[in-house]
C-alpha cells in the first residue's frame, strides 16, 4: 500500500492525507493494517467490518453479521482471517479471501470491547465490559481461560511480539494497566501512575515488548518501562482525551520511534519518543501541518468541529435510551462504548469530507501504522465517519523543546507488592533464556530504539 505523495506540494516535512476512504455510516472505532501490508480493516458502530485495498477508495468487501456496533478488529498473522469484537457480546472470525463468517465466539456476558491475536496466531485474547480477559483457542474457537482481570470494563488487550508472544497487556477503566502470562493466567505486573488512577483507555506493547504505551482520560499518554515499573515518558499538551477511548500506535521512521494518537478535536498527533518535546500535530480539517510550530492543542483551532457530551456521546447501552449511556468515574461522565442503531444520536454531517483529502472534522478515535512504511491510518467519530491515510515523502531531523509540550518523568507504583511482581517477571525472562547478562532497559529513551 505504498503511495507517492511527493506531488502534494508544500513542505517536505508535512504529513499529508493522500487518501480518504468512505464507506461506514457511523463512527469508525478501529482501523488495522494487515501484516502483509496489502489490506486495511475497519470496524464501526454501524455493525460492519470493512476491508479496503490501496487501489480503490471504496471497501472491497463489507462483512455483516453482528447485531450491534463493532468495537475492535484484529488481523490474524496470516492476513487471511480477521476477528471482530462487538456490543452484541460476541466475537466473530471472518475469512477475508472467501468473504464469509467462519465462527462466532460466545462466552462474554457484556459488550466485547477489544481483541488481539498472539504472534503465532494460535491464541486470541478478548476484553469485555464484564471485566474479564478471555483466551480462546483459535483452532477450536473455544474459550480456554477466563481471568477476572479488572474491577471495571476492559478497554484494550495486546500481546507481546517478542518470542512466542506469551505476555498480554490489559487496560481498564479502573485506571490500571496489567501484564499477564497467557500460559498460567498469572498477573506479572500492575502499572499504576503515582498521581492517581484516571481511567486507562488503551495500552499496547512496544515492538520489542520492553515497554507499554498507555492512554488515559486525564489527557496523558504514558510510556512504561515494564521491567523497572516506571513511567519514562509522559506525553501531553497537544492531543485532547477526556471523553473517548482513543487508541495509539508505534510509528517507526528510520531510527526514530513515534507515538501516534488521535485527538478529540480532530487532530492527529505524533510524539517523538527519542527526543523530548518534539511533536507533530496534523490539523483537524486540513491537509497537514509541520512539526516546527504545532502550537498548544488546548488553545488552537477554536473553529474546529465541536461536540457536547449530551449530543454526540458514543453510548454503551443496547436499550432504547434517548440519553446516551456513560461511565461515571466519580468526576464527570465519560463515554467509552459503541452504539447500536436503537440509540439515536446527532450524527452530524461529513459533507465535503468524502472526496477531499483533508483532515477529520470530528474526534479521531483510532490510529494504526503501516508495517515498515511512513504511513498512518486514522478513523473518525460520528460527524466524520471517514478513514484517512496519511504519509510524507521525506523526513528531516529537527529537535527542540516546544513551549506547550509537557514531557515529564514520574514513577509508577506497584499494586499488591512490588517485590513479588518483580520476581515473577524475572522468572519469565529467565525461562526464555534472558538472564541478567543481557543489556538492561534504560530509563531514558534518548538514542534508544524501541523497534526491533
Amino acid at each position: 500500500m505504498s503511495a507517492d505523495v511527493s506531488g502534494s506540494g508544500g513542505s517536505k516535512d508535512h504529513f499529508y492525507c493522500f487518501k480518504t476512504l468512505v464507506g461506514h455510516s457511523r463512527a469508525v472505532s478501529s482501523v488495522k493494517f494487515s501484516q502483509d501490508g496489502d489490506k486495511l480493516a475497519s470496524a464501526s458502530a454501524d455493525k460492519t467490518v470493512c476491508i479496503w485495498s490501496h487501489a480503490i477508495p471504496n471497501p472491497v468487501h463489507t462483512f455483516v453479521g453482528h447485531a450491534y456496533g463493532v468495537n475492535d478488529v484484529t488481523w490474524h498473522p496470516n492476513s487471511i482471517y480477521l476477528c471482530s469484537a462487538s456490543d452484541d457480546n460476541t466475537l466473530r472470525f471472518w475469512d477475508v479471501e472467501k468473504q464469509i463468517s467462519v465462527r462466532t465466539l460466545e462466552g462474554h456476558t457484556n459488550f466485547v470491547f477489544c481483541c488481539a491475536f498472539n504472534a503465532p496466531g494460535n491464541l486470541l485474547a478478548s476484553g469485555s465490559f464484564d471485566e474479564t480477559l478471555r483466551l480462546w483457542d483459535v483452532r477450536t474457537a473455544r474459550s480456554i481461560r477466563e481471568i477476572p482481570a479488572h474491577s471495571d470494563p476492559l478497554t484494550s488487550v495486546s500481546f507481546s511480539s517478542e518470542g512466542d508472544g506469551r505476555w498480554i497487556s490489559t487496560s481498564s477503566l479502573d485506571g490500571l494497566v496489567r501484564v499477564w502470562d497467557s500460559r498460567t493466567g498469572r498477573c506479572l505486573r500492575t502499572l499504576t501512575p503515582k498521581d492517581g488512577g484516571s481511567p486507562a483507555t488503551f495500552a499496547r506493547f512496544s515492538p520489542n515488548s520492553r515497554y507499554i504505551l498507555a492512554n488515559s482520560l486525564d489527557g496523558r499518554i504514558r510510556l512504561w518501562n515494564i521491567e523497572s515499573n516506571r513511567v519514562i515518558r509522559t506525553l501531553s499538551g497537544h492531543h485532547q482525551n477526556r471523553h473517548y477511548c482513543l487508541t495509539s500506535a508505534f510509528y517507526i521512521e528510520g531510527n526514530t520511534t513515534w507515538a501516534a494518537t488521535g485527538s478529540e478535536d480532530g487532530a492527529v498527533c505524533l510524539y517523538d519518543l527519542n527526543v523530548r518535546g518534539r511533536v507533530q500535530r496534523i490539523l483537524p480539517g486540513s491537509s497537514g501541518v509541520s512539526s516546527a510550530n504545532a502550537g498548544n492543542a488546548n488553545n488552537s483551532f477554536n473553529n474546529s468541529a465541536s461536540r457536547s457530551n449530551s449530543a454526540n456521546n458514543i453510548v454503551l447501552s443496547n436499550s432504547n435510551n434517548s440519553n446516551p449511556g456513560t461511565y461515571n468515574n466519580g468526576n464527570n461522565d465519560v463515554s467509552i462504548g459503541l452504539t447500536n442503531d436503537n440509540n439515536q444520536m446527532n450524527s452530524g454531517s461529513n459533507n465535503g469530507n468524502n472526496n477531499s483529502n483533508i483532515g477529520h472534522c470530528d474526534a479521531v478515535l483510532c490510529v494504526d501504522a503501516f508495517p515498515g512504511e511512513m504511513i498512518l491510518a486514522t478513523g473518525g467519530h460520528e460527524k466524520d465517519r471517514s478513514i484517512k491515510i496519511w504519509g510524507r515523502p521525506f523526513f528531516r531531523e529537527e529537535s527542540g523543546q516546544l513551549a506547550s509540550e509537557r514531557a515529564t518523568e514520574d514513577e509508577g507504583e506497584m499494586s499488591g507488592g512490588g517485590g513479588a511482581d518483580k520476581c515473577l517477571l524475572d522468572e519469565e525472562r529467565e525461562g526464555r533464556g534472558e538472564g541478567s547478562g543481557e543489556e538492561s532497559m534504560v530509563m531514558d529513551l534518548d538514542g534508544v530504539s524501541i523497534g526491533e
